[in-house]
């Protein structure tokens, strides 16, 4: 059977240069993936390693195309120091890789000034990578907090309270206000931004101008789950306030872009936060304390729910993988060792429950391997790499 082929027909700019390689990290469920760790794996596949010893010229991006501090991350430098970050991408914090926040992220500056004063303390100056920012992402003020304070206590939906939402309504309202128009409003920001060498840029001039012509590779680092898309997620109206699938995170770097690589990102597990819930629900204080489910940007214990295979067939459908990480297999034999099942959820009425551990001395158990083989079937995707630990080399390549 042939596969189908669609067409775009676009007017063709006189300049056809390529970038030299793309690979977009997806988060394939409700969020708390560790795309993060995905991130820094993808990155150090594309070069990083040769770019920080300057092996060659190749230079290295590391993307954030949308969201707001309304979702954290926990990545890990260099030296084993564990770092909570909420608006710079992964890669911001690697020696020597530059970043870009793209045209759909939402922008808490106070949030961000904090987090590149923590970047030049870690790094030294010596040692920054470029950051970039779009003109038209939008800023979440002040009004914005107070107002997602308001309507959180009104309807109870599970916000972080962190404005994106209300930031998001306004924008597409046509009241609200972009990082161009927020800096000529305030020659102070202007003055900050400046201070941590940030570089607020046309996507188009800067992709053409800067990425292009000297051969970027780039990293295009997801946030939130395609679960919480506001236009495909799975429980309407239970999302957030972007678009998480491949596609959607394409759109907001304001740049058209072609990738090499996508990968989607799942935990053995779901974690989530909000008043729905999930049909594959389990209470479990004392594995939530060992995992460290809690969340990054509030500290609220997380819901725990076992993966939907039909989740993931959707979340695969959404995104077109062609490679899945799967983290924290190492936290399933928690499960084997207290005398407990872990399982994935097929259907509504089919389950399969596991009792060995996941995995042994780095390799999959014969019921590890049937948990895998489940992920692959219904995604029609192969699960590539295995998180077994929370730092980027923590990972085992199949």
């Amino acid at each position: 059977m042939a596969t189908r082929k669609l067409a775009i027909i676009v007017g063709l700019h006189r300049r056809t240069m390529a970038t030299r390689k793309l690979a977009i990290i997806v988060g394939g469920y409700l969020g708390d993936e560790g795309k993060g760790k995905a991130t820094q794996t993808y990155l150090h596949r594309y070069g990083y390693e040769d770019v920080r010893r300057n092996r060659c010229f190749e230079q290295i991006l590391c993307i954030r195309s949308s969201g707001g501090t309304n979702t954290g991350a926990t990545v890990y430098t260099e030296d084993e120091q564990k770092l909570s970050i909420h608006m710079l991408p992964a890669g911001a914090f690697l020696p020597h890789c530059n970043a870009y926040l793209g045209s759909a992220v939402y922008l808490n500056m106070k949030i961000l000034i904090k987090e590149l004063k923590m970047r030049e303390n870690l790094l030294g100056k010596s040692q920054l990578g470029r950051i970039f920012i779009s003109n038209y992402a939008h800023v979440v003020t002040g009004d914005c907090l107070k107002r997602d304070a308001a309507k959180e206590a009104e309807q109870k939906m599970g916000s972080t309270k962190n404005g994106v939402s209300i930031a998001a309504s306004d924008k597409y309202a046509y009241k609200g206000i972009t990082l161009k128009n927020w800096i000529a409003k305030s020659h102070g920001w202007r003055k900050l931004l400046d201070r941590y060498g940030v570089e607020t840029v046309d996507p188009i001039d800067l992709f053409r101008n800067v990425v292009e012509p000297n051969d970027w590779n780039m990293v295009l680092e997801g946030t939130q789950g395609v679960g919480l898309d506001v236009n495909h997620g799975f429980q309407y109206p239970y999302v957030s306030s972007g678009s998480f699938s491949s596609f959607g995170l394409l759109d907001g770097v304001g740049y058209a872009l072609a990738p090499d690589d996508i990968c989607m990102v799942l935990k053995p597990y779901g974690s989530y936060f909000g008043p729905k819930r999930e049909a594959g629900d389990f209470e479990n204080d004392e594995f939530r304390e060992f995992a460290g489910e809690f969340g990054t940007t509030t500290g609220r214990p997380r819901n725990l729910c076992w993966l939907d295979a039909e989740q993931i067939r959707k979340a695969a459908a959404l995104t077109r993988p062609n490679a899945i990480m799967v983290n924290c297999m190492d936290k399933l034999n928690w499960f084997a060792k207290h005398g407990k099942q872990w399982s994935i959820i097929l259907d509504d009425e089919h389950r399969i429950d596991f009792d060995d551990y996941a995995m042994i001395d780095g390799k999959l158990t014969t019921e590890g391997a049937l948990f895998i083989e489940t992920i692959e079937e219904y995604a029609r995707a192969s699960v590539k790499f295995l998180g077994v630990g929370p730092k980027h080399d923590d990972v085992v390549e199949r």
